[in-house]
């Protein structure tokens, strides 16, 4: 496990990225399941634009459920919001402070 993550039940959280991907899409938050293999991911992209990503990664059986779609701003503060709560919680208040940080930057004008 990478420092700084945290384990919740069969989700593993990753902390905000800092620093965007090769495409330019900065990763707020991301959840990974190895049971069964799927992946969660919300950030924004290099355009400004809210997105959700979700991918299947187990086998061919929900291969076409996978997907990439634009977001509402709002919508993912609410997510980040979810995420900070789940990680308090269960005692991960560092964590819960990252998500909420992420949030609060992006809700400023």
């Amino acid at each position: 496990m990478k420092q700084n993550e945290v384990t919740i039940d069969r989700w593993r959280y990753e902390p905000p990225h800092s620093e965007p991907d090769p495409n330019g899409d900065l990763a707020l938050l991301r959840k990974t399941s190895l049971a069964p293999a799927e992946l969660w991911e919300w950030g924004v992209r290099a355009d400004g634009q809210p997105y959700e990503r979700y991918r299947w990664c187990e086998d061919d059986f929900f291969a076409d459920s996978s997907y990439d779609q634009l977001i509402t701003k709002d919508a993912l503060i609410g997510q980040l919001q979810s995420a900070a709560a789940a990680c308090e919680a269960h005692g991960f208040f560092a964590a819960g402070a990252a998500y909420r940080a992420a949030a609060a930057r992006l809700d400023t004008p």
